[in-house]
């Protein structure tokens, strides 16, 4: 699938998985997207584990398979001689994948590795979340190891724009999945009920006298934080752009003004990261006593780290192009 498409397809899988998740299951269940996988292998290799002789040693068969995939990968770059590095963290990885996977295959060991009571749904997919950040955070150190280690100007490149990548999916789920999930939650059915003359209460004449509530401390900041995120996703196509033409020619005739352009909006997702904490402040002050009163104070760190990093990077580029075509003058 191309970029084009693929980007579309993941913004609108993000908003049907928020929607799904509002209307069928509970609120302690938003982040359990980063349990989701592992947990589906799980319940995959235990049902096949109770068919039988055959099916518990074909679904052994298939967990170590599934949890020796990285320390093969890791293998197959060392070879490659791209790192020792490589070997030891894909042994790593593949060792919480043994520790962890074996661990939703028996759910109940949850409990009793945390402590925790049986029996208590919640708990246990808060565990299960638990458990897949810990993978997932040894996945995220090799790869950014990989990343540091890239110095040559194609591959550091091309890491960028995977990095890039990476902050651009982030950002669809943010909006798509995370913004949609608490907008949702801010509409309720409003409590007002009409009566009747006996004094009987009239449920579906309520429903429509009261129609829907908003709750609009909630609401607004959740608008206002996806101004940022909207600024950013219409910023990465340019970037993409920028890299491509650093990667093949650093010099170009179509630097300059790619540099502009990708400085520019960085420009503009900076003053938007900004307008959003201060309005987000005084809305939640102006707003205390209507709803959720709790004390929040929000920073956009991922959306103000990608705009600053895309600015110096744009920046940057421009005057390296300047300073090697007034040495060419000179020379």
């Amino acid at each position: 699938m191309s970029r084009k498409m693929l980007a579309p397809a993941l913004a609108l899988c993000c908003a049907a998985a928020a929607l799904l998740m509002r209307l069928f299951a509970p609120g302690d269940l938003s982040l359990y997207i980063l349990a989701l996988p592992l947990d589906l292998v799980g319940q995959g290799l235990r049902a096949l584990s109770l068919q039988g002789a055959f099916g518990n040693g074909l679904a052994l068969c298939l967990y170590a398979l599934f949890c020796l995939l990285p320390v093969g990968l890791g293998l197959y770059w060392h070879r490659k001689g791209k790192g020792r590095y490589h070997l030891a963290m894909g042994a790593l990885c593949s060792a919480s994948l043994f520790f962890m996977v074996y661990r939703f295959i028996n759910p109940a060991l949850f409990n009793g590795l945390l402590g925790w009571e049986e029996g208590n749904a919640s708990l246990l997919r808060l565990g299960k979340t638990m458990g897949a950040a810990a993978c997932w955070s040894v996945a995220l150190a090799w790869w950014g190891l990989w990343m540091a280690r890239r110095r040559e100007r194609p591959a550091l490149f091309q890491g960028l724009a995977l990095l890039l990548r990476l902050a651009g999916a982030l950002l669809l789920l943010g909006l798509c999945y995370g913004r949609l999930y608490g907008i949702l939650g801010c509409f309720g059915q409003s409590s007002l009920t009409v009566y009747d003359a006996a004094g009987n209460p009239i449920p579906q004449l309520g429903l429509w006298a009261g129609g829907m509530q908003v709750d609009l401390s909630r609401l607004l900041p959740y608008l206002l934080g996806a101004i940022p995120e909207v600024f950013l996703l219409l910023l990465l196509p340019p970037a993409f752009s920028l890299l491509s033409a650093l990667e093949a020619d650093p010099y170009g005739e179509g630097v300059a003004s790619l540099c502009d352009a990708v400085a520019g909006g960085a420009r503009r997702a900076l003053y938007a990261c900004l307008f959003t904490v201060l309005a987000g402040n005084f809305l939640q002050f102006l707003l205390a006593g209507q709803g959720d009163t709790s004390i929040r104070l929000t920073f956009p760190l991922l959306e103000l780290f990608l705009a600053l990093g895309l600015m110096l990077l744009g920046d940057g580029a421009r005057r390296n192009r300047a300073l090697k075509l007034d040495n060419d003058a000179i020379i």
